[in-house]
């Protein structure tokens, strides 16, 4: 390097020595000399030159491309957040219709919203955690359902929460109705997470695609809520009663929110 730089000083001085020469009328013998001796000077020290200014020009289009990605990232980030936030806007729209739809066909019920803040799925219980309770005006036996259809029944209050038993649970039983054959049955939950229609009698036409609906007997729940599709049916001569598969209205591992229908307990019979 600094043999390089000795040479850039001697090319310098010799340019100016020549220089001083130049007359008006062209260059003389002694000048032709002097520019034959530096031209090989001159391009040693151009060479490296030019090479530092185009590794330096290259050095310089990294860090710009370095800078554009970042900046494309930092926009993509963005935009995934902006997307997810209008997807979570676009549920909550069609949770309000599906309300208003409600609303419009059951103005007989009355009820309040409630979120789901903690799931009990296991192997002997499956219940659901209510951000509301006994404060809110909830109550134990209470309906639980959504726009879809019956989700279950309110078993536990406290002032801020409750807790609420799935129809999906073994436990759980209500009657039920076959809207195209009036077919009724006791609808109860079983292990598999779909439900099973009982003690239909024989004679009663059931198909599968036909809906089931709670039939409102014995008064646990209302009338006229949608328990389901039947997707098989399990039928024999020799039994008294017939048994229906039925497959839940109401998509239990995408639920998120409820309504509690607040105007309708169940009868007692004390």
């Amino acid at each position: 390097m600094l043999i390089r730089l000795v040479y850039l000083i001697f090319m310098l001085a010799v340019s100016v020595l020549a220089l001083s020469f130049a007359r008006s009328a062209g260059y003389t013998a002694l000048e032709i000399s002097i520019f034959q001796l530096i031209g090989p000077v001159q391009l040693s020290v151009a060479g490296p030159v030019q090479s530092i200014t185009g590794a330096s020009g290259a050095l310089q289009s990294v860090a710009e491309l370095r800078e554009e990605n970042q900046r494309l990232r930092t926009e993509v980030e963005r935009l995934s957040m902006e997307n997810a936030r209008l997807l979570y806007l676009e549920g909550e729209v069609e949770q309000l219709q599906a309300r208003v739809g409600l609303r419009e066909a059951r103005p007989d019920y009355q009820w309040i919203g409630a979120k789901i803040v903690a799931f009990d799925s296991g192997d002997l219980v499956q219940s659901i955690v209510l951000d509301r309770g006994s404060m809110h005006g909830l109550e134990v036996g209470m309906t639980v359902m959504t726009p879809r259809g019956l989700v279950g029944q309110i078993i536990r209050v406290s002032s801020t929460v409750s807790k609420a038993l799935m129809i999906t649970d073994v436990g759980s039983s209500t009657n039920g109705i076959v809207l195209n054959s009036r077919a009724r049955g006791i609808v109860v939950g079983s292990r598999t997470g779909r439900l099973i229609m009982k003690f239909v009698p024989q004679g009663h036409e059931i198909r599968p695609g036909d809906r089931v609906v709670t039939s409102g007997l014995g008064g646990v729940f209302p009338e006229g809520i949608i328990i389901g599709r039947v997707i098989g049916v399990r039928q024999r001569d020799i039994d008294m009663f017939q048994e229906a598969t039925i497959e839940p209205a109401v998509e239990f591992d995408r639920l998120e929110s409820v309504l509690v229908v607040t105007n309708h307990l169940p009868i007692r019979l004390d």
